[in-house]
């Protein structure tokens, strides 16, 4: 199901050809609010157009305020601007005390924009239609796509929503994906790292003092000019699934289209295990591979491959690369507890030897391991990826130093 919203400047055109999606089923269409029957032209719809309204250029322009209106709303319809509103609330403070005394019926007197001659007032077109695209399977490819116009079109925002019932794997579309963006292997290596290992900075204190609510402002700015206000969908609409959102500039003609290729969401908590599962006996097989077969760069090898492609699922389904990075600790250790059982066999009978003698376990050497040992917890389980890394270092060392 599309709900589609677009806004319109026209002072010559008498109708838009749109043409929808194949199998498509048109259910809404309205202009300014109002609905509408489009004309049928082949595999084409015919919807009729208004005439711009010209702000300025010593004429006076005139709103009638229709229900469930805001000045704001009206703000974006002559002057593409939202937070326009207050220029409408100054030109008519004489009926409006506050900006939600706006009521239906009330004529709003619209000022010309400053620093131009002229503007160009916009209408909104809407249409909503439904294509049956059957079942989604286990894993698959589903192709999402926006109607043709035979119009230049300025800007796109679309907003998909996809079921919780399946994962994304994977986007192509000729739009650029604002959210929920999956970086490559290198740039989540770098952004992990700079996030688990930089420094916290507040902004109040020392030189880089900062007012936040100059701040806020300035993030206020750069969201405001990053989205298209009119480009939401309207509440009568379902809004169901996981959202995800795509944007570009200047298409032209250019139909608007999105291909995503997903997994069930119950594949992947079993995906996960397995992939645990295979880094370790993958692990395991790597560093017993000179002690248990004759041709250990076999070995190596099929191990290398095998983690590559471990690591390439990992970049599709989120918490893969957790699970490797943990089965690979998992062979290591395993293997070096059996590997240097003698030694652990020792020390647990020096242990058990000294266990009668409690002043030595309170000892302030061994309040102090307890302490470190406490805090080295607390860290896992607040940066649980980073400690992975580490514990896998440090075993690799472990079993360079056994040879």
């Amino acid at each position: 199901a599309t709900k589609m919203r677009m806004r319109i400047r026209n002072n010559v055109r008498q109708f838009l050809r749109v043409r929808l999606p194949d199998g498509s089923t048109l259910t809404q269409a309205r202009i300014g609010g109002e609905p509408v029957r489009p004309a049928v032209e082949g595999d084409a719809l015919l919807l009729p157009l208004r005439q711009s309204v010209r702000i300025g250029d010593g004429q006076a322009v005139r709103h009638t305020v229709a229900s469930g209106e805001t000045l704001g709303g009206i703000a974006v319809l002559y002057y593409s601007d939202s937070s326009a509103w207050r220029r409408l609330f100054e030109a008519n403070g004489d009926q409006l005390d506050y900006p939600d005394d706006l009521e239906q019926g009330m004529t709003l007197r619209i000022p010309p924009p400053p620093g131009a001659n002229y503007q160009e007032s916009s209408f909104v077109v809407e249409l909503a239609y439904q294509r049956d695209v059957g079942e989604m399977g286990l894993l698959g490819r589903h192709e999402a796509h926006l109607p043709q116009l035979d119009v230049d079109v300025m800007a796109v925002n679309w907003h998909l929503y996809l079921p919780e019932a399946v994962t994304p794997l994977r986007f192509d579309a000729n739009l650029t994906q604002r959210t929920h963006i999956r970086y490559g292997l290198f740039r989540r290596a770098q952004m992990f790292f700079t996030e688990a290992l930089r420094g916290r900075q507040a902004w109040a204190g020392g030189g880089s003092y900062s007012n936040i609510l100059a701040r806020r402002k300035i993030i206020y700015r750069q969201e405001a000019s990053g989205r298209n206000v009119e480009q939401e969908v309207t509440r009568s609409f379902p809004l169901v699934g996981k959202y995800y959102r795509f944007v570009r500039l200047f298409p032209g003609q250019e139909a608007a289209q999105v291909t995503v290729a997903y997994l069930d969401a119950g594949a992947v908590k079993p995906l996960r295990w397995l992939a645990l599962m295979m880094s370790f006996i993958l692990t395991g097989a790597a560093v017993t591979a000179r002690r248990r077969s004759d041709y250990p760069w076999r070995v190596w090898g099929l191990s290398a491959v095998g983690m590559a492609g471990l690591l390439v699922l990992g970049h599709h389904v989120l918490g893969v690369n957790r699970r490797i990075v943990w089965g690979a600790d998992l062979a290591l250790l395993f293997t070096l507890v059996v590997h240097s059982r003698g030694m652990l066999r020792k020390a647990a009978a020096d242990v058990a030897a000294d266990a009668a003698d409690t002043r030595r376990w309170l000892s302030w050497r061994n309040l102090g391991a307890v302490a470190v040992l406490w805090v080295v917890a607390e860290l896992l389980l607040n940066v649980p990826m980073l400690w992975s890394l580490i514990a896998l270092a440090g075993l690799l060392f472990a079993h360079r130093s056994l040879r």
